[in-house]
């Protein structure tokens, strides 16, 4: 099942570079609208999931029901981070778009972090099980697709229209033929891909399996560990690192990323080998950042 629910994780996500070519001449607030609500009634499903029963059929049909539910919630989730950096994109000047961007992405980063560790704390000590937080998570996802319906998207008749007038329309694979088209793009983002690959397999599946079997820790330490250190890092330090970024070329930053990924893999190595607590949330810090 946990093998599973990675290949449904990642799947989800990959399914966006093929869908997003079909929203390219879609209006952009209507899709991230259309597809908020669509995401909403996902998690409401999840949260109305029966428990599992050990009698054979019934449970593996709801095992399979909740892996559909999490598939189609993560494609919904990746699409609309998409579909909202086009905004960001179109309505922002690009000389203050960076600065307006990693603002965003703080107050993102913080609530996220709290709400995780608000919702942990409550599994933990008012044993609330998981389904009244993709409920609550639901309501989020109707109150942010009407406060995103009401956004106006700068030019985007004249977008659309220039779309139109493009005699190579977007299919919805043709925004695979960069890569087809592009041969450094296309090392670069395979290098992307292969990094990528190795960072969720350790962050989706082997690291809740070790904070679970060596480490044993309770709903609000493991989420701390797992979600919010890392949340809280990379919006805090994300203010130094644009500073950088302005600076610097797109593989230089790509190369300190993967190092300090690599320091975090070994920082957590060292945590399994002393079975320290300390060091697994100092490795978690060092994935944030």
């Amino acid at each position: 099942m946990l093998a599973l629910l990675t290949a449904t994780h990642m799947a989800g996500l990959l399914l966006v570079g093929l869908l997003i070519g079909f929203f390219n001449q879609k209006p952009k607030i209507t899709a991230l609208t259309i597809t908020l609500l669509a995401l909403s009634a996902v998690l409401f499903g999840i949260s109305l999931i029966p428990a599992a029963a050990n009698d054979g059929t019934n449970s593996r049909l709801i095992q399979y029901l909740f892996l559909t539910l999490t598939f189609l919630g993560q494609a919904g989730l990746a699409l609309a981070a998409t579909l909202r950096s086009s905004l960001w994109r179109a309505n922002y000047p690009a000389r203050h778009r960076g600065k307006i961007v990693i603002l965003i992405y703080l107050c993102i980063t913080t609530i996220s972090a709290l709400s995780v560790i608000t919702f942990s704390a409550a599994m933990d000590f008012l044993h609330v099980t998981f389904r009244p937080v993709y409920f609550i998570s639901g309501i989020i996802a109707i109150s942010a697709a009407w406060f995103f319906s009401q956004v106006k998207l700068h030019r985007q008749r004249q977008l659309i229209s220039k779309l139109d007038n493009n005699p190579k329309k977007f299919r919805l694979l043709a925004v695979l033929t960069v890569l087809r088209d592009d041969k450094p793009f296309r090392q670069f983002m395979s290098w992307q891909m292969l990094n990528g690959f190795s960072t969720l397999i350790v962050e989706s599946a082997v690291l809740i399996i070790i904070i679970n079997d060596v480490f044993n820790c309770t709903w609000l330490t493991g989420s701390t560990a797992l979600t919010a250190i890392p949340l809280l890092v990379s919006g805090i330090t994300g203010i130094l690192w644009a500073r950088l970024f302005d600076r610097s070329n797109i593989f230089q930053m790509r190369f300190i990323g993967a190092l300090l990924w690599g320091l975090s893999r070994l920082v957590l190595m060292y945590a399994l080998w002393s079975h320290s607590i300390v060091f697994l949330l100092i490795s978690r810090g060092f994935s944030g950042l």
